[in-house]
């Protein structure tokens, strides 16, 4: 699937999360998008950090466990089973 025209340019990403100063809040809530499914290689750094900012932001979050990798094996599993109050890991 292409990558859509609004979305921010991975060059304008930082580091550890999607949301920080990309405008990917304001592309989202305009296309009425409500639910996010988030994957990544860094799941205790930037997978984690962005599905906080999301729920905080009030979207619905799934983090799929077979869809995310850490750069330590057993770091992906306290990241995505940590509470966030609306998301939902999913196995």
């Amino acid at each position: 699937m292409p990558v859509p025209p609004w979305w921010p340019a991975p060059s304008t990403w930082p580091r550890r999360c999607a949301f920080h100063d990309t405008g990917l809040e304001e592309a989202l809530r305009s296309r009425g998008i409500d639910t996010l499914i988030i994957t990544g290689i860094a799941t205790n750094f930037g997978v984690e950090q962005t599905a906080r900012f999301a729920d905080e932001f009030g979207f619905q979050v799934i983090v799929p466990e077979d869809a995310v990798k850490a750069s330590v094996k057993a770091s992906s599993a306290p990241a995505i089973s940590a509470p966030l109050c609306r998301s939902a890991p999913v196995g």
